[in-house]
């Protein structure tokens, strides 16, 4: 079985169409409640919304509970710009499931959302000058993954490109401009590394 951990319900929804399309059994709950036969539990834990302490406190229950169910491994579903607690909740997952780090692919290659260089850019432009920052309340200010993960994780980050190794770092974003990127990130899961982004990485890991 394959856990997910999504920070809001319609991202929950997202991933389990994918999962569901490609012929997976899928649950999507909002509490670890496993049914027989599932290919795919996804949890909606709405933590995008909250403040850091009660999104790592929920985090580390779900994850707790989930660890206790040995699934294959435990995908980490986070907005695909990087709005919420990303920083702190993937800290919070690596800590209780015993990684040594997780590695992070929001890009979404096809919607012309991808990272090249630490870099995010939304249709062509760099997040925080393109129309998503000018209709967003308040826009963006950085167009820097490191930036947008979250305050206080910067020194726990750092952004690689394919043939890279990993770092020391605990949290590791991987720059993809296309999908044969994300085919790339999507086998370098190990033991050792939690697995973290959007839709489209989860869809190359599920083909993986």
């Amino acid at each position: 079985m394959i856990a997910v951990i999504a920070d809001d319900f319609p991202g929950a929804a997202e991933i389990g169409g994918i999962a569901v399309r490609l012929g997976w059994k899928v649950v999507i709950n909002t509490k670890v409640a496993p049914e027989p036969g599932t290919d795919v539990l996804i949890i909606a834990t709405n933590t995008r919304s909250k403040k850091p302490e009660e999104a790592r406190s929920i985090i580390r229950q779900t994850t707790s509970e989930l660890v206790l169910l040995q699934p294959q491994l435990i995908y980490k579903k986070i907005d695909p710009v990087l709005r919420g607690n990303v920083g702190e909740e993937l800290l919070e997952q690596i800590a209780i499931s015993g990684k040594k780090r997780a590695l992070l692919v929001p890009s979404n290659p096809s919607l012309k959302r991808i990272i090249q260089d630490g870099v995010y850019y939304f249709e062509g432009a760099p997040l925080h000058r393109s129309r998503f920052s000018t209709n967003s309340r308040g826009g963006v200010r950085s167009s820097n993954v490191v930036d947008l993960i979250g305050n206080g994780q910067s020194e726990d980050t750092d952004v690689i490109s394919r043939g890279d190794s990993f770092t020391h770092k605990s949290l590791i974003i991987g720059n993809a401009v296309n999908e044969e990127d994300l085919e790339h990130w999507a086998g370098r899961l190990d033991d050792d590394t939690v697995l973290a982004g959007g839709s489209s990485f989860f869809h190359a890991l599920l083909r993986y």
